[in-house]
């Protein structure tokens, strides 16, 4: 097994902070697991789903805020007019994987696992 954890406190712009440069040192399909969380996520995102082999998960954090959905928790994004750009080219790659939502009721987090 191989874990990678960086530090997100880096200033940088997105392609240039310290935990964006994993994507520079992996090979698509080689990855089971990424954890999308802190100040790029949709870049993460977007860069994990080549890396990710088929069956793996892309585990979304606070996910309600960027992508649409039913929940109830509070400044959730509840249809796709009010995604961002770069979530909705994530969302049109993940939306036919199957998922898993749970919520604290407060801040939802997401399994998608890829085709």
């Amino acid at each position: 097994m191989d874990y990678r954890l960086r530090d997100e406190e880096d200033d940088s712009d997105t392609e240039n902070a310290e935990y964006c440069q994993i994507f520079n040192e992996l090979k698509p399909g080689s990855i089971d697991i990424a954890l999308v969380d802190g100040k790029h996520r949709a870049y993460t995102a977007l860069k994990n789903i080549p890396l990710l082999k088929p069956g793996g998960i892309l585990l979304i954090d606070n996910v309600n805020w960027f992508l649409p959905s039913d929940t109830n928790s509070p400044t959730s994004v509840k249809t796709e007019d009010q995604m961002t750009e770069e979530w909705k080219e994530v969302y049109d790659i993940i939306k036919k994987y199957r998922s898993t939502w749970t919520s604290n009721g407060v801040t939802d987090t997401a399994f998608y696992f890829k085709v």
